[in-house]
């Protein structure tokens, strides 16, 4: 399934993955992706597999659970996987500050940099062990104030 995003407010862009996989999609290619925000916030779901092409905005997949794919083909802004649950994240591009922020499951792979304070307040518990895998440089504080991940 092929979504165009271009000018597209967030909210409608959000509806109508929502409403995508609420009907049973499973794989969403989303073309023209520029700066919306919340984009797979709460999203769970067996087989989910987003690809967004462009820029993701704030706080991409936060509040993520299990099942869930996200890859990102260009570059995100800042909180990408905030207080993400589960599932997990690919960014080929760039990540802005914050990535990962109080993560308590689930992985993030960033591909190139990252900003500043990424995995901060990351908490394991049990068998809830964050992971962020970061490809190139990141700004001071990395995995601030940890307690597992």
């Amino acid at each position: 399934m092929r979504l165009e995003a271009h000018g597209m407010h967030y909210r409608e862009l959000n509806a109508r993955l929502r409403a995508l996989l609420a009907a049973g999609a499973r794989e969403v290619e989303v073309e023209g992706v520029n700066g919306q925000r919340y984009l797979a916030a709460g999203f769970r779901g067996d087989g989910v597999r987003l690809a967004l092409h462009g820029v993701a905005g704030n706080d991409l997949a936060c509040f993520m659970g299990p099942g869930v794919v996200v890859e990102v083909r260009g570059n995100a802004q800042d909180g990408a996987g905030n207080t993400m649950g589960a599932g997990k994240v690919i960014i080929r591009g760039r990540a802005g500050d914050i990535a990962g922020y109080a993560m308590r499951g689930g992985r993030i792979f960033i591909g190139g940099d990252a900003g500043y304070r990424v995995g901060i307040h990351m908490k394991a518990y049990e068998d809830q062990v964050p992971i962020i895998v970061i490809g190139g440089n990141t700004g001071s504080f990395l995995g601030e104030y940890m307690a597992g991940g």
